[in-house]
């Protein structure tokens, strides 16, 4: 079976025992108007790369042809569950694996029985999403990837352009606060030569856990490169951010773990708020001006304003 088929459909109803089906990469069609339908889906869900939209493409062909009330689909990946529609009695269960790798559990619901016809319908469609939602998911992972800094774990300089200007047009359409952080290891480069490379590189690691464990799940977190750091935070006004700049600098780690007497790491932070004629540079460089200003005014130190 694994042979004959690019990925699996695991089904479980409540009329029935456990079932493996094989889904061919082309299943058999329907007749008359379900094939139509069900080229509809295809040309749908072809060259989405959104999870969610290639799910509700699925839920609209699966509702118009009677076969689902609801959608729940629980990914294994670290992707949010995905409910569209009212959850009913009645369920048939999925389980969508491709090359062996499972991408997650489906479960369709309606309020009347299903039968053995609409089970093979639904089966039909998954030939489907199953492989548009791995490729979908598989992209989705890749970016988050090329987003990440690989030394910290930290979303990278890439992110932030990405990330600020959202959240700039976001927080000018609520109307609320927006703050930026610059962080920079004081005389790092000290470090290196005293310490060496692999443990400059592992205190960068130790600061990237204290920034993460100083900040809210909804702050993002950048490295911008070397000793570079950054931190925006979403519905935080300058009051609030210049606390946390101060929590991050009482929670500075030691830079070399094997070196209890060392002293911790010192840091410059410069801070600001976003203003409402701010554009991305400008909010940019106002944040770069305060930390040039927190260094020259002897390190160490926290500045929001000049």
């Amino acid at each position: 079976m694994k042979d004959s088929a690019p990925f699996t459909v695991v089904s479980t109803t409540r009329s029935s025992a456990p079932r493996t089906y094989a889904v061919s990469s082309e299943p058999a069609l329907p007749a008359a108007s379900g094939t139509e339908r069900l080229l509809a889906l295809s040309h749908r869900l072809l060259g989405e790369a959104d999870p969610q939209r290639l799910l509700e493409h699925f839920y609209a062909w699966a509702t118009t042809a009677g076969l689902t009330d609801s959608l729940n689909f629980q990914p294994s990946q670290d992707l949010p569950a995905t409910l569209i529609g009212q959850p009913r009695h009645h369920s048939a269960n999925y389980r969508l694996e491709v090359n062996d790798v499972t991408s997650g559990t489906l479960t369709v619901t309606r309020r009347n029985r299903y039968a053995a016809a609409d089970l093979a319908a639904l089966e039909c469609g998954l030939g489907f999403l199953a492989p548009a939602l791995d490729l979908a998911i598989a992209l989705r992972e890749a970016r988050m990837m090329a987003m990440k800094d690989s030394l910290t774990g930290l979303l990278n300089r890439r992110a932030l352009d990405e990330g600020l200007a959202r959240e700039m047009l976001l927080a000018k359409r609520q109307n609320s606060a927006l703050c930026l952080m610059f962080i920079d290891i004081d005389n790092f480069k000290t470090i290196n030569d005293q310490l060496g490379h692999l443990k400059g590189d592992r205190a960068l690691q130790r600061l990237a856990g204290c920034v993460r464990g100083s900040v809210r799940e909804s702050d993002m977190s950048f490295r911008l490169g070397g000793d570079e750091f950054a931190i925006v935070l979403p519905g935080t006004g300058l009051a609030g951010a210049t606390g946390v700049a101060r929590k991050i600098q009482a929670a500075s780690p030691n830079p070399d773990s094997g070196l209890e007497s060392a002293e911790p790491l010192k840091m410059s932070i410069g801070v600001t708020e976003m203003l409402p004629e701010d554009d991305e540079k400008s909010f940019l460089q106002r944040a770069d001006t305060h930390l040039y200003h927190a260094k020259s005014q002897g390190r160490g130190r926290v500045c929001s304003g000049v």
